[in-house]
Order: structure tokens, then C-alpha cells, then sequence
């Protein structure tokens, strides 16, 4: 008998012995609770792409970038509607910022394009600069927050055509406040950025955005669709976003750690527990019934054997 089917039958036999091994498996899944498992993580073209963007190199297509200068504009319009992306994808929203806005000394234009983008963005604000670097965000000189614009794509091209116009969320126009009186239409700005979760909503962003204005820098954050990249076990609904938190969580300190982006889940490591078992079980009942010549594809209505 294949020595594999003599261990599992040992393994089956003793209750004692399984109570002990089950007892082990179930410790070994407390472990992330004490001490969460880091995922190492190749980088892609996208997180690439965006840190030559803001250190300085050269992008995917060529073109060299001498990085993110003090006082430079960055433009970021927000039409994803899912609450549940963002409480995913904050972590990666804070140290983008923190890094960009914090460190490279650039400005924020914040674009209300969804619903949820106003309660987004003051989170962000608040849970990571007011709350671990106060007095360095201060508002109409490094940053703004637009009203809401409903409309989609008819918003997303009459903002680029009229950014300083635009009304923030105190019914002031953009470029009355002193950091970004500059500013005009979308080609005073440096940098945009949009935040995305359909593909439509990319094409919008792509059209009016990406062709329209192709001397400003413009790249993408897209949802939903990190795991068949990185598979199942990674969480992140932000293309990139585990990868650029891998290179600043360092900077800022693991408490803008969020660990549903990085850490390996008790439930995940549970399934990943029990699957050496089942392909044991799997390979050893195979086997048997091969043996002993048991149908493994019965016909209807046939009895197992």
C-alpha cells in the first residue's frame, strides 16, 4: 500500500492524536491575530509608473520625469461610488498623499465626482494629517475640496475646462484661495488623477482627462482588480495600492498599516491550513477507487459503490 494512504489511515484512526493536530491547526491560525504575515509583492508597471512619477524616471512609455517639485498642482477627480473601496483602499490614499503633499511639497485640487467623494476626502484629511501631522494641510493653500458635480462625464470635461471657477464646498471659487489662484483650466495643473471602479468610468477619465489634455501627467486607480494580479489571498481592490504601501509604510510607520491590504486574513490562512489535508484525502480516495475499481464518473441513476 502507497505509504501516504498508511499515514492517512493512522491519521484517521486516532481521535487523541487528531485532537491534537486539529488543536495545533487552530493555534496556528491565531497567528496573524498576534503577528499579521507580510505578503511579498512584485511591482507593477502601474506602481512603476507612479513612483518615477513622483520621485523622478522613466515611465512605462519613455518619457523621463524629473518628479514632483514643490509648489506643482495635482488634480485628483473621484468617481467611484463604493464606500466599501475606499475603507479598503484609505491606507494607500493616505500614504500617496502624505508622500506627495507632505514630503514633495505639492497641492491638492480634490474633485467631488460621486456621492461619496466629500466624506472620502475629509477622511482622509483627517484620519492621516490632522491626526498625525497637524497644521501641515492647511486648506485654500495646499489643498481644496470642489462642491459635488453630478454628471459624470459632462462634469469630468467642464471641470478640466474650468478648474479656478469651480466652486469648493464653501461656495468659493478655487482659484480665489491664495495657493491656487494660478489656476485657470486643467493644463495650470501638473498632475491629474482619477479614481475609478467601472471601466466606463475609466474610459471618461481616458477621454476627457487622458486625450484631451496630454501635457498633463495622468494616471489611473482602479478598483477590483487586484486579486486575479496578485490571486485571491490579496484583498486590495486597489490596482497597486499593497505594492506602493510596501515602499512608504517604511517612511510613515506601521500604523498606516491597513492590514487588509498587506497581512495575510485568519480566514485565509485557515483555508490555506486545511488544503494540504484535502489534496491529501483527495489523492488518497482517488487512488483507492482506482484500486478497487469504483466508477469515478457514475452514470444517472447508477448507486455508488
Amino acid at each position: 500500500m502507497d505509504p501516504l494512504e498508511v499515514l492517512w489511515d493512522k491519521f484517521l484512526a486516532n481521535p487523541e492524536r487528531n485532537s491534537k493536530i486539529m488543536a495545533v491547526i487552530f493555534l496556528f491560525q491565531l497567528i496573524p491575530i498576534v503577528y499579521p504575515l507580510g505578503i511579498p509583492v512584485p511591482y507593477t508597471v502601474f506602481t512603476k509608473d507612479w513612483m518615477a512619477l513622483v520621485e523622478g524616471g522613466t515611465m512605462s512609455y519613455g518619457r523621463e520625469m524629473p518628479g514632483v517639485q514643490p509648489g506643482e498642482i495635482v488634480l485628483w477627480g473621484n468617481l467611484a461610488e463604493s464606500a466599501g473601496g475606499y475603507n479598503t483602499g484609505r491606507d494607500t490614499y493616505g500614504v500617496k498623499f502624505m508622500h506627495m503633499v507632505g514630503e514633495k511639497g505639492a497641492k491638492l485640487i480634490m474633485a467631488r465626482f460621486s456621492t461619496g467623494s466629500g466624506p472620502v476626502f475629509l477622511d482622509l484629511i483627517r484620519r492621516y494629517f490632522d491626526t498625525n501631522y497637524p497644521g501641515l494641510m492647511v486648506y485654500g493653500e495646499n489643498y481644496v475640496i470642489s462642491e459635488y458635480m453630478p454628471g459624470r462625464e459632462a462634469a469630468v470635461k467642464y471641470f478640466a475646462e474650468n478648474v479656478g471657477d469651480i466652486r469648493d464646498m464653501f461656495n468659493k471659487p478655487i482659484n480665489s484661495y491664495p495657493g491656487f489662484s494660478q489656476v485657470q483650466d486643467i493644463n495650470d495643473c501638473h498632475y491629474a488623477w482619477g479614481t475609478i471602479e467601472r471601466t466606463t468610468d475609466h474610459d471618461i477619465f481616458i477621454r476627457q482627462w487622458g486625450t484631451e489634455y496630454p501635457d498633463i501627467e495622468f494616471l489611473i486607480s482602479e478598483f477590483v482588480v487586484a486579486a486575479p494580479y496578485y490571486g485571491g489571498i490579496i484583498t486590495c481592490l486597489e490596482q497597486g495600492g499593497v505594492e506602493v504601501q510596501a515602499q512608504l509604510f517604511p517612511r510613515y510607520g506601521a500604523h498606516f498599516a491597513g492590514e487588509q491590504l498587506v497581512t495575510v486574513e485568519i480566514t485565509q490562512l485557515g483555508i490555506l491550513t486545511f488544503m494540504p489535508l484535502l489534496i491529501w484525502g483527495f489523492y488518497v480516495n482517488w487512488k483507492r477507487a482506482l484500486r478497487e475499481g469504483v466508477s469515478l464518473t457514475p452514470k444517472v441513476g447508477e448507486r455508488g459503490q
